[in-house]
């Protein structure tokens, strides 16, 4: 799968945009603030129809213009599709192969991406909230309709909360946004741990591979409504039997939430952890192990996919190289060397890297991109 080529106007400070892409590497440099993320951030709306950077669809418009616009050309094995996004105040309106989209469930899929940013790098020591996103961005490409799940749980969640504020609470409308969050958390909560279960040994092997063969890295889902961390070194995990547990859990506590008048399990609260050497990566390793652990997971992310599904996704790293020291870098970019993926790296200076292989590069100023031959 690779992108060909795209046009854009009015994406962040990127006013005119249209660039052919290589299928292979794609090196976007220059100095900070002059839109290389934006390129980034352009590319990943256009496969699952939200920024990065920011869940608001106002602020990916130039914040002069009424709209923005995005079409590229899409390869998909033996598949091709002209993909086009527009943008108006807070509406976005979606079309394939110059057919407007009617269900984002006709779209998501089409694309598959997989993006590591600066702030990954530091993931386990940020907030649970921070993990719970980027575990489920890393399913999005496994499980694109999981997008929809999630955005239907917010909203009944959110209804929810607003019940619960309320003067005189209405105990029967809380049951039917209690039913109807049980139904979406199943699905969230079945995925979660079904993808970690799968790339568990994933991420150890690509962590040795890449970067240290002495240590063993283990997955862990935790949750406030399971007794226990789940971790996924045994040969076979029952997940329903986890989701018997998580559901007695969430109805035990109904009558505390109408107490308390919040929100009090779901997997809005749950977290997931990495171990390293049987003990916590977030307080036992190293600045530079964590960056390696990191970046395995992306690895482990990509190879799964491609054993799963067939797929090889685009890559998109962004500033990446220079949280690396130059042996994590050469590896680094001798593994990448060796997938099939389209990969897109932004940094500020070509020196961080030594690829083995050719690269077309791209140089940005000010919003502006040109191709370097």
């Amino acid at each position: 799968m690779f992108i060909q080529n795209i046009k854009a106007t009015h994406f962040r400070n990127l006013e005119a945009l249209e660039l052919e892409f290589s299928r292979d590497f794609n090196i976007i440099y220059g100095d900070n603030a002059q839109g290389k993320s934006n390129l980034l951030e352009c590319l990943f709306f256009l496969a699952y129809l939200k920024g990065f950077r920011s869940a608001k669809l106002a602020e990916l418009r130039h914040y002069d213009q009424p709209v923005c616009s995005i079409e590229a050309k899409l390869s998909a094995g033996k598949a091709q599709y002209e993909l086009r996004l527009v943008l108006e105040e807070n509406r976005r309106r979606i079309f394939v192969d110059n057919s407007p989209v009617l269900r984002l469930g006709d779209y998501l899929g089409i694309m598959r991406l997989s993006l590591f940013e600066p702030k990954d790098v530091s993931l386990l020591q940020n907030s649970p909230a921070t993990r719970r996103n980027a575990l489920d961005r890393m399913l999005f490409n496994h499980r694109p309709l999981l997008l929809q799940d999630l955005d239907q749980y917010q909203k009944v969640l959110r209804a929810k909360a607003s019940s619960l504020r309320a003067e005189q609470l209405d105990h029967k409308l809380l049951d039917v946004y209690d039913e109807q969050l049980e139904h979406f958390a199943q699905r969230i909560i079945y995925a979660r741990i079904q993808y970690l279960f799968a790339i568990n040994a994933l991420l150890s092997n690509c962590f040795k591979t890449l970067f240290d063969e002495s240590y063993d890295l283990q997955l862990e889902y935790i949750s406030s409504s399971i007794r226990q961390k789940l971790d996924f070194r045994e040969d076979s995990l029952s997940i329903d039997m986890v989701w018997a547990e998580y559901l007695s859990n969430m109805r035990r506590v109904r009558n505390n939430e109408r107490m308390r008048r919040s929100s009090l399990a779901g997997p809005q609260r749950d977290d997931w952890s990495i171990q390293i050497n049987a003990k916590s990566a977030k307080l036992y390793a190293s600045q530079g192990q964590q960056r390696a652990i990191m970046l395995s997971l992306k690895m482990a992310e990509l190879f799964y996919l491609k054993q799963s599904q067939g797929i090889s996704p685009i890559l998109l790293l962004d500033d990446v190289s220079s949280e690396l020291d130059p042996e994590r870098n050469r590896r680094l970019f001798e593994f990448l060397a060796e997938i099939s993926s389209q990969v897109f790296l932004t940094t500020t200076s070509l020196r961080y890297f030594n690829f083995p292989k050719a690269v077309q590069k791209y140089e940005v100023i000010n919003g502006e991109i040109q191709r370097k031959d």
